[in-house]
């Protein structure tokens, strides 16, 4: 079965402005997830979320940001987030912990850009939810320790939905693997019966006359 099309939660607990070395591998994270034909779904904010959200729409992927605010004016005038990467953008209404949470149960997998202890929360939402994990290292930053010893003190069964990676490529690759496993019940046969399953009862009900006046 080839890979297919999945909505990744991206986020960063970096700042735009803290890490140099992570933000060229988090813009070509984006473009790697718009290459596959991936949808990223990433909080509209000024963390190396930003540069994944960016990386995509400059790969013309899809890009969907995830807004604290409760509408567009509020999103621009009130809190000065971006727009410019954004296919569509989710005005939320929520605080930092709700709107994660929502943008996780909207995804098949978390990537984490950079890796610090306040990622942790993250991770037991998509534990909680049995979604892969994937967390991409900062090369050069020796941040990532403490997180890193945290999810080696997981049990086994944990640790085998989180792969940990420098390349982009390499642990987008191995997350879209992890999840053409758990999806194996939806390869390219049952979706195409389904499909045709709903195009049958489109015409189906097409084929009716409207009632008379």
């Amino acid at each position: 079965m080839g890979t297919m099309n999945y909505s990744l939660a991206i986020n960063s607990r970096v700042a735009l402005s803290k890490s140099a070395s992570l933000s060229r591998p988090a813009y070509s994270l984006g473009k790697q997830i718009a290459a596959a034909g991936h949808t990223a779904l990433t909080p509209a904010g000024l963390s190396l979320a930003y540069q994944v959200a960016r990386g995509a729409a400059d790969k013309s992927g899809l890009s969907i940001g995830f807004s604290p605010a409760a509408g567009l004016r509020q999103h621009v005038n009130s809190l000065q987030l971006p727009t410019d990467v954004y296919d569509w953008l989710h005005f939320t209404g929520l605080g930092p912990s709700a709107l994660l949470a929502e943008l996780i149960q909207k995804s098949q997998a978390l990537v984490l850009v950079g890796a610090v202890m306040a990622n942790i929360s993250e991770l037991a939402l998509a534990s909680d939810a049995s979604l892969p994990v994937g967390v991409l290292l900062d090369s050069e930053e020796q941040a990532n320790n403490d997180l890193l010893q945290y999810l080696q003190s997981l049990p086994l069964e944990k640790q085998r939905h989180i792969v940990v990676h420098k390349d982009p490529k390499t642990l987008l690759d191995t997350v879209a693997k992890m999840l053409d496993e758990a999806y194996a019940d939806l390869d390219q046969p049952a979706l195409e019966q389904n499909n045709q399953f709903f195009g049958k009862l489109l015409k189906e009900v097409a084929d009716v006359p409207e009632p008379a006046d």
